[in-house]
């Protein structure tokens, strides 16, 4: 004689004793349940079971190149530029950056200063002025300032190049001096994941492919 036991496995009884054997039913119980017991504990370390998954799905979409940034002395400050290329189907957001080599870092725009506004003073207590140079492209007389920027939103199949005059990551208090050649790693923080990629320094991105 046969009967089901709370848990769906069959009890058989043979004479005083009681052997258990599990149906396919209670197969398929278990291995639900196995699978909710995996899905809670990647939850509780990852807040949430698709996390992991779609974090380094993101970052894979994003393409980092021709990375470079100028030398610069201890204490000083240099920038850092590249291309930022969004290679998947939906946007990413770029909210800032940080390095191992400055203390400080901010995502910086180069802006040209109306004479209006320099002459009433009105950007230095928001903007920087900082040389890096490479600013040949404006037409002489022309005023440049730099304003910090707090996200950058790429659109799928958007490109957006960091050059001098333009966006670029600024490296602000370095701990050491940036010597010609040198390569040190830039962190990339987008909206739910981060990006590393690898800086050359030097006077160009040409200079970087080289490397």
């Amino acid at each position: 004689m046969h009967r089901l036991d709370r848990s769906g496995a069959a009890l058989r009884f043979a004479g005083s004793r009681r052997v258990r054997f599990f149906t396919p039913f209670t197969w398929v119980a278990l291995a639900a349940a196995a699978l909710a017991g995996a899905a809670l504990a990647l939850t509780g370390l990852t807040g949430d079971p698709l996390a992991v998954w779609a974090s380094s799905e993101a970052a894979a979409s994003v393409e980092v190149t021709d990375a470079w940034a100028r030398p610069g002395i201890a204490s000083g400050n240099s920038a850092a530029y590249f291309t930022l290329t969004n290679r998947g189907d939906a946007p990413v957001t770029l909210l800032g950056a940080s390095s191992p080599v400055a203390r400080f870092t901010e995502l910086h725009e180069t802006y040209v200063v109306t004479p209006g506004e320099h002459e009433a003073g009105e950007h230095d207590a928001h903007h920087h002025h900082h040389d890096h140079g490479g600013h040949e492209s404006a037409p002489a007389g022309t005023i440049l300032g730099m304003r910090a920027i707090s996200r950058l939103t790429l659109e799928p199949g958007e490109s957006v190049a960091f050059l001098p005059g333009g966006y670029h990551v600024m490296l602000i208090d370095l701990v050491d001096d940036l010597g010609w050649d040198q390569q040190f790693p830039l962190t990339l923080e987008f909206e739910g994941f981060s990006v590393t990629a690898y800086v050359t320094v030097g006077d160009g991105p040409a200079h970087a492919a080289a490397h």
